[in-house]
C-alpha cells in the first residue's frame, strides 16, 4: 500500500480589522462554568478544568469578526482541493450561505459539516475558536477533545487540528498540530503531525495509527498537550506522544474541518459527505 503522508495544509485569512476584547484561556486560567454536567472521558487528567464545551445543542457559528461565537467559519481558509480535477471550483462557506452550498447543519449526531458538489463546485466547511483578528478561545497546554463519525466517502480529508493564536494576532511564524487527520481512502488509519512553519519549515512530529474503521461509529480523539509532552489518545487509549517543540509553548486555537483531497484522488468521490461532530471540549491544567 503506498505510503500515508499528511496532506500539506495552505490556509488564509480574512482581512476585517476590528478592535475587540481578547477571550483567552492561558495556561492557569480560570475554568468556564457551563450549565448541563459534562461526562468526562477518562483521559482527561484529574484536577485539569473544562475552558471550553460546545456540545452541539444549538448553532453557534459566525461569518463575521466580533460577534462572540464559539466557532468563525472564515478564519482558515484551507483543506478543499479537487486532486483528480483541478479546475474545479472550491469553496469554504459560511453558515450564512444558501442550501447546496452551507455545510452547517444539527442532526441528531451533533454538528453535520457537509462535504457536498452543487452546480460544479465543491463546497465544505471548516471551523475556528477565534476570528481572522485572533480573537475568541485559545489556550497553552491542556487537554483537547473530540468525538466525531467521519465520512466513508473517498477523497474526503476530515480533521480536527489546532494553530498558534499570533499568527493572527501579531504575524509571528504558525506552528500547527494535528490531533487527527484522516484519508478516507484508508478508513482504518489516523494521521498526527506536528509542524514549525518557520522558514524553511521542518515537522517536528508525525505518527500514523491503525485503529477501527472511523466511518462506522463514533470514536473520541484526544490530545494531551503539556511543557514536555503532547500525547495522543483514540477511544480512551494512548497512541502515542512526542517531545513538545520550541513553537507550541504558546496559545492555539483548535479547529474542525471536513477536507477535500488532502494529496489523495477525487474522482470517485460521493457527491456530498458528511463528518457528524458530537461535541469538541478542552481543559485547562490546575494553576
Amino acid at each position: 500500500m503506498k505510503a500515508i503522508l499528511p496532506g500539506m495544509r495552505t490556509f488564509g485569512v480574512d482581512g476585517f480589522v476590528i478592535a475587540l476584547v481578547v477571550l483567552l484561556c492561558p495556561f492557569g486560567a480560570a475554568a468556564v462554568s457551563y450549565g448541563a454536567a459534562v461526562q468526562r472521558s477518562s483521559t482527561v487528567p484529574a484536577g485539569y478544568q473544562l475552558t471550553f464545551d460546545d456540545e452541539f445543542a444549538s448553532l453557534n457559528l459566525s461569518d463575521q469578526n466580533g460577534t462572540g461565537a464559539k466557532w468563525y467559519t472564515h478564519t482558515v481558509q484551507c483543506c478543499l482541493y479537487d486532486s483528480s480535477n483541478p479546475s474545479t471550483p472550491t469553496y469554504m462557506a459560511g453558515v450564512r450561505a444558501p442550501a447546496g452550498q452551507n455545510p452547517y447543519s444539527l442532526v441528531s449526531g451533533g454538528l453535520d459539516i457537509r462535504l457536498q458538489k452543487t452546480n460544479g463546485a465543491w463546497y465544505s466547511g471548516v471551523l475556528a475558536t477565534v476570528d481572522s483578528n485572533g480573537q475568541g478561545f485559545a489556550q497553552q497546554y491542556g487537554y483537547f477533545e473530540m468525538k466525531a463519525r467521519f465520512p466513508a466517502g473517498l477523497g474526503t480529508w476530515p480533521a480536527f487540528w489546532l494553530l498558534n493564536q499570533a499568527a493572527l494576532t501579531t504575524h509571528a511564524p504558525a506552528g500547527e498540530i494535528d490531533v487527527v487527520e484522516s484519508y478516507m481512502q484508508f478508513p482504518t488509519y489516523i494521521n498526527t503531525t506536528l509542524h514549525d512553519w518557520t522558514p524553511p519549515a521542518i515537522t517536528p512530529g508525525y505518527k500514523q495509527a491503525a485503529i477501527a474503521d472511523l466511518s462506522s461509529g463514533f470514536h473520541t480523539f484526544g490530545m494531551l498537550w503539556t511543557a514536555t509532552t503532547i500525547t495522543i489518545y483514540c477511544d480512551g487509549a494512548m497512541l502515542y506522544s512526542f517531545p513538545t517543540p520550541a513553537i507550541m509553548h504558546q496559545p492555539y486555537y483548535p479547529i474542525v474541518d471536513l477536507g477535500l483531497g488532502g494529496g489523495w484522488p477525487t474522482a470517485q468521490t460521493p457527491q456530498r459527505s458528511d463528518m457528524i461532530i458530537q461535541y469538541v471540549r478542552a481543559y485547562a491544567p490546575p494553576s
